[in-house]
């Protein structure tokens, strides 16, 4: 089987998905790694590379731009999320791999996932580390700037 897993993170400091890539690779299965940074040593499979991670600045600019409209329409939300450049991206590389499944590491690579459903037919395990919507609730500005969105996604 050839499976994709999406994680937005820099892999070579994300155990979890180096150890799941091992797993799936031990058991046989095509696998394809998409993730930030370069291919870590030891990683399993086929490493795709996102660039580096954004910057905080980037990454407060996309959550003012992408995330804030999640609260006023969830369909804005969406529509904003799948305009995002690493979206984009990621798109063109599950086209190319043309996966049977798409493991979503955690909710950011939830939208990426569900694309490639509806594109490639694929099946989609999503990883969902804790209840997203629920993640950061002690913070007033993840609630007021990310939840709605998360909410939207999950």
């Amino acid at each position: 089987m050839r499976i994709a897993v999406v994680a937005l993170s820099p892999i070579e400091r994300d155990g979890r998905v180096l150890r799941t890539a091992r797993a799936l690779a031990q058991s046989g299965h095509e696998l394809h790694v998409l993730g930030y940074g370069p291919k870590p040593l030891g990683c399993s499979g086929e490493f795709h590379t996102l660039g580096e991670p954004p910057t905080r600045v980037q990454h407060w600019a996309w959550v003012l731009a992408g995330y804030v409209p999640s609260g006023l329409s969830r369909r804005l939300g969406q529509a904003l999320t799948a305009l995002r450049p690493l979206h984009r991206r990621c798109q063109r590389l599950l086209c190319a791999i043309r996966p049977d499944v798409i493991h979503a590491n955690d909710w950011p690579a939830l939208p990426i996932a569900m694309w490639g459903k509806q594109t490639t037919g694929a099946r989609i395990v999503y990883d969902s580390h804790e209840f997203a919507c629920e993640e950061h609730s002690e913070s007033w500005l993840w609630r007021m700037l990310c939840r709605p969105h998360v909410c939207a996604i999950e």
